[in-house]
């Protein structure tokens, strides 16, 4: 009898204790059920897009939990925000020189600006800016300028690039623009999200 008794009791331990394991899981699915329906709220808010694939050597941000995806957006925007800190370096080219005694050479510019706040990704504007003259008088004649990224920028990539300049009718002074639209690779809970800000820089250079 007491033998029957004893089994019994061991058939209720275990049948408790599987009945808590089946409870753990389902708690479980529910709490990451939650979470996932929590980040594609979060990201629909934050005006994230589903992305199908990602361009080459791009390799996609991997984002689980909401105060990451937060940190990633909002902190991207708070610095996009705000007149950005430019680093500008400016070197001489060697000089060619030209018929009539006229001399022609260039000004090497860049300036950069960080776009993420967690990788450091910078967002750079150069520019060569050619000048020609002799003794006091020289004028701007013609500019190249160009955009990229540097620093960790894997999960990055720019897009609809843009950037022009434009030298003031007395070829004294120069402005210097460009941009494009920087989109952010995220791999939110297994799903392919991109966001995505404009970012620019310019500036004016005078002789």
């Amino acid at each position: 009898m007491r033998t029957g008794l004893t089994r019994s009791f061991h058939v209720v331990i275990v049948a408790m204790a599987l009945l808590s394991v089946c409870c753990l899981t389902a708690l479980g699915a529910q709490a990451q059920g939650q979470q996932r329906d929590g980040l594609e709220v979060l990201c629909r808010q934050l005006g994230l897009r589903d992305a199908a694939t990602v361009p080459h050597g791009v390799e996609p941000l991997v984002v689980d939990t909401q105060d990451l995806l937060r940190e990633v957006v909002t902190g991207t925007r708070a610095i996009l925000g705000r007149m950005p800190a430019t680093v500008s370096t400016t070197s001489a080219g060697d000089p060619m020189h030209r018929s009539l005694g006229l001399v022609e050479t260039y000004l090497s510019f860049h300036y950069s600006m960080k776009v993420n706040p967690i990788l450091g990704t910078r967002f750079n504007l150069w520019a060569d800016v050619w000048v020609a003259g002799s003794g006091s008088f020289w004028e701007i004649t013609d500019a190249y300028e160009w955009v990229g990224l540097t620093g960790i920028s894997y999960c990055h990539d720019l897009s609809s690039e843009w950037h022009y300049h434009r030298i003031a009718s007395d070829r004294r002074s120069i402005m210097v623009a460009g941009g494009a639209i920087l989109d952010t690779y995220l791999l939110v809970k297994g799903v392919l999200k991109i966001y995505s800000e404009p970012v620019a820089i310019s500036f004016t250079y005078r002789l």
